[in-house]
């Protein structure tokens, strides 16, 4: 049985004050909201891109963190760096080996991820958050980008060969 009845509800619905207290709103972060967005793609060699605005930030998927194995070290680029399409924009040394990421379009780097000069394995435990690694800004749109669900089928391509 509800302790909200009759007269009480229907203050309630009509937003009338109640003498119980509300609890407070709490919200549980979730770790799939930064992934539903539209506007993160994906490249082949692994990098994801999300666009806010004319600013890029860029980092590499939860399948190529996870091949790369526990990143040790960081070598990021500095700031005002620019590189054109799938030069090595950056290198992450792991205990099994050096992984390249490249860029994914003619770009320059505005700001860089300095979390991971002390912490690199947060590209491991979140890669697609906290795990960044650098922001950019495009001269021209980057090409041969996928949403998720074309991404997802190229990595069980990958798989078949």
């Amino acid at each position: 049985m509800s302790p909200f009845t009759g007269r009480a509800l229907a203050g309630l619905v009509r937003g009338a004050s109640c003498r119980m207290p509300m609890a407070p709103r709490t919200f549980a972060p979730t770790f799939t909201a930064f992934r539903s967005f539209s506007a993160v793609k994906y490249a082949k060699s692994h990098e994801w891109v999300k666009m806010d605005g004319d600013t890029a930030t860029l980092g590499i998927s939860d399948f190529a963190q996870s091949a790369l194995g526990e990143v040790v070290y960081c070598d990021l680029p500095e700031e005002g760096a620019t590189f054109k399409a799938k030069e090595t924009l950056c290198t992450l040394e792991s205990v099994k080996a050096v992984g390249e990421v490249y860029a994914p379009g003619d770009c320059e780097v505005v700001a860089v991820n300095e979390v991971l000069s002390d912490e690199p394995a947060t590209v491991n435990s979140d890669c697609q958050g906290n795990g960044w690694l650098v922001k950019l800004k495009f001269s021209s749109a980057p090409a041969d980008l996928m949403d998720e669900a074309a991404y997802q089928k190229h990595l069980e391509s990958e798989k078949e060969e």
